[in-house]
């Protein structure tokens, strides 16, 4: 199984997959005060309650955006779940060509919408928009050629 992991400003997202299928999520608020441990401790509840192993989990992912809780989810994934997450970032291979000025401008939450939108309705040559309604509210444009080309971020 694998755990994906989504770092937001408002709450953490936790979703298991086994394969394509998802086996359970949920989320906690975010709390850039709580330790690794504390978090450690919180997911393997959840697990547990869930009727999941820990030990079960063979891989992860991390989309954030909240640089500041990197290092601490990632230590917990290596401290209660013996896995070193892959993170969402510019340069993984994600199937989205971005092409901006700046690709690290663009934040993990939104290559991640964009890659969803192209997995789901993409890939017939069809440009998008996809918007997000989060704690801020994001428009995206991708190319009939799945490119990111540009968009907004609104409060």
């Amino acid at each position: 199984m694998i755990i994906c992991i989504d770092i937001g400003n408002t709450n953490i997202k936790y979703a298991i997959y086994d394969k394509d299928e998802l086996k359970v999520s949920f989320r906690v608020a975010t709390d850039f005060k709580k330790t690794s441990d504390e978090y450690g401790a919180q997911l393997t509840g959840m697990l547990t309650a869930q009727g999941l192993s820990a030990t079960a989990i063979e891989g992860g992912i991390v989309s954030s955006v909240v640089p500041s809780l990197d290092y601490t989810v990632e230590k917990m994934c290596n401290l209660y779940l013996n896995i070193q997450p892959l993170h969402i970032a510019p340069g993984l291979k994600s199937g989205l060509n971005i092409r901006c000025d700046d690709a690290r401008e663009v934040g993990a939450d939104r290559i991640v919408n964009c890659v969803s939108a192209i997995v789901e309705y993409g890939g017939n040559g069809t440009p998008m928009i996809v918007v997000d309604f989060g704690t801020a509210t994001t428009f995206n444009i991708i190319s009939e050629n799945n490119e990111f080309i540009g968009g907004v971020i609104a409060p």
